[in-house]
């Protein structure tokens, strides 16, 4: 006899859960240490279906889809991300792609900085910045910053989970 309520595919909700964060952990791997976007998001995709507020899961979608050049659907996952947790560094990440969207790398980058010295040990973060610091002409900064990205991503290039460099 089952002691905890099951859903429409017969698993308990902590089941569900716990399987939804393997599968965005799974699908951070294949982003930043794979750097395959499609099936990033496919993973993504497979951990929102088993719990739909998983604010890393929502973050993978807006990540994986910007790299794919997805950028609908990377808007409404990063505003998603910023109503689920603001104030927090994956809302600033999900702000910054949303101002990349709008060609504000001016912001962006101000949002990037403040959020680097108060969260120095994302690597995706540091790669973002690299992103932001290239479309702003400013080379030198940006390799220093995807240098530590690569450093913090076990020495993995992470310029390709972003689209050309559009510069300002």
């Amino acid at each position: 006899m089952l002691n905890d309520v099951t859903n429409e595919t017969g698993a308990a909700p902590a089941d569900r859960q716990h399987q939804a964060e393997a599968l965005a952990a799974k699908g951070n791997d294949l982003l930043l240490h794979g750097r395959r976007a499609a099936e990033a998001a496919g993973t993504f995709s497979q951990a929102l279906q088993l719990a739909p507020d998983l604010l890393d899961a929502h973050l993978g979608m807006a990540e994986a889809n910007f790299a794919l050049g997805q950028f609908e659907v990377t808007r409404a996952a990063a505003a998603y991300v910023q109503r689920l947790a603001p104030g927090t560094t994956d809302a600033a990440i999900a702000e910054t792609l949303a101002l990349c969207l709008d060609g504000n790398y001016p912001q962006a980058q101000i949002v990037l900085e403040d959020v680097a010295r108060r969260d120095p040990g994302r690597a995706y973060l540091h790669a973002l910045r690299g992103y932001v610091l290239r479309c702003l002409g400013n080379d030198y900064d940006a390799s220093l910053a995807e240098a530590k990205a690569a450093r913090l991503a076990s020495s993995a290039d992470l310029r390709s989970l972003f689209p050309a460099v559009q510069r300002y």
